[in-house]
């Protein structure tokens, strides 16, 4: 393809893309593509069958995002080159993956979209309808290892001081202590806590899902990874705390379908992810301190248990919850040797004392 050729289908692409937000593309319209022979089925109409397929077996989560990359640069792209299944090259793909990058895509999500791409197209060789899976032999962008900004004990303490009292403290000091995503500290439960034998289970989460055109909270049992379903052990500080906790809640005006849960506002409902991560990004603005997403005081926590030099890495990955210790150093700690302590006094001092 020319420079040439490429600058007119950038072009082309912006228009479709216009079109298709015009049209109001939702997850409804991942619709089948096999009214046609085999031979005859395009590649986007292909995809975004498999997609609508898929729902069942994946995570509502992980649905929403697939047909975000569908509607967004898939289908867009896809349905302008009109390329057929069957005549897809791993060049194609290969300039596909460079007109996200030009897009300003990270490569992480390029390569997420070519792990669509791929699956779709390993579903069509399982179907018969081609012989090999072109993805596999397509380039796709080298991944990059993500710089995330975390918080110093000394910022933790100075974190802690501005949202104890706030409607989210209760995300805020799971996230800083037990290192739980949004979703998990969302999900979590009175009856997941047994205070008597100081032991907290990972149950449940909530996540946002899109239900008939609006955004709503869903409780799932179905975790991140197998790893995720777990316990942790409650030092003294934490017993402490939830038992403070369930004092305040009992004056909260609580929803019957809500009456075991832990982040919930004054009127007893369960507090909603986006709210969340607006409240704690305008509060870090409001006092001046270093802006980091919520999903960051995970990586905060697990990098404060990482840098401690006497706990090995095998500790560190069971606190996380990941299912090997590589992903908790590579992706999670960062570089920092100044931290000794046991393992969940390393957040609870920093907060209590």
């Amino acid at each position: 393809m020319t420079d040439e050729s490429y600058k007119l289908l950038l072009e082309s692409v912006a228009n479709i893309n216009a079109l298709v937000s015009q049209l109001g593309l939702e997850k409804s319209d991942a619709k089948l593509g096999h009214e046609k022979s085999d031979n005859d089925v395009l590649l986007a109409d292909y995809v975004a069958d498999f997609i609508a397929r898929s729902r069942s077996r994946i995570q509502p989560s992980t649905y929403d995002h697939y047909v975000d990359m569908l509607n967004i640069h898939i289908l867009p792209y896809f349905m302008l080159t009109e390329i057929k299944v069957v005549d897809v090259r791993p060049r194609d793909l290969e300039v596909f993956y460079q007109y996200l990058l030009d897009r300003g895509l990270n490569p992480n999500t390029v390569i997420k979209h070519h792990a669509v791409i791929r699956s779709a197209l390993q579903d069509a060789v399982k179907n018969g309808i081609i012989n090999t899976n072109p993805a596999d032999l397509a380039d796709k962008p080298k991944r990059v290892k993500p710089k995330i900004e975390v918080y110093t004990l000394d910022e933790v303490r100075k974190l802690w001081n501005i949202f104890r009292g706030s409607r989210i403290e209760v995300p805020v000091f799971l996230a800083l202590v037990f290192g739980l995503r949004k979703s998990e500290a969302l999900g979590l439960q009175w009856s997941d806590i047994d205070l008597d034998n100081r032991i907290l289970h990972i149950n449940h989460k909530a996540v946002r899902v899109k239900v008939d055109g609006k955004f709503q909270m869903v409780v799932s049992d179905i975790l991140k990874t197998e790893a995720s379903n777990t316990f942790y052990k409650l030092d003294d500080y934490t017993v402490r705390y939830f038992t403070e906790l369930r004092e305040r809640l009992k004056f909260c005006a609580r929803s019957s379908v809500y009456s075991d849960f832990l982040c919930i506002d004054p009127d007893g409902v369960l507090l909603h992810s986006d709210y969340v991560t607006s409240k704690f990004s305008k509060t870090l603005k409001k006092y001046g301190l270093k802006p980091i997403p919520f999903k960051n005081l995970r990586s905060s926590c697990l990098t404060a248990l990482g840098s401690c030099s006497q706990f090995s890495p095998k500790q560190v990955q069971g606190y996380a919850r990941h299912a090997n210790f590589k992903t908790t150093f590579d992706v999670y700690c960062q570089d920092d040797r100044s931290v000794t302590a046991d393992e969940m006094s390393v957040i609870t001092s920093a907060i209590f004392e």
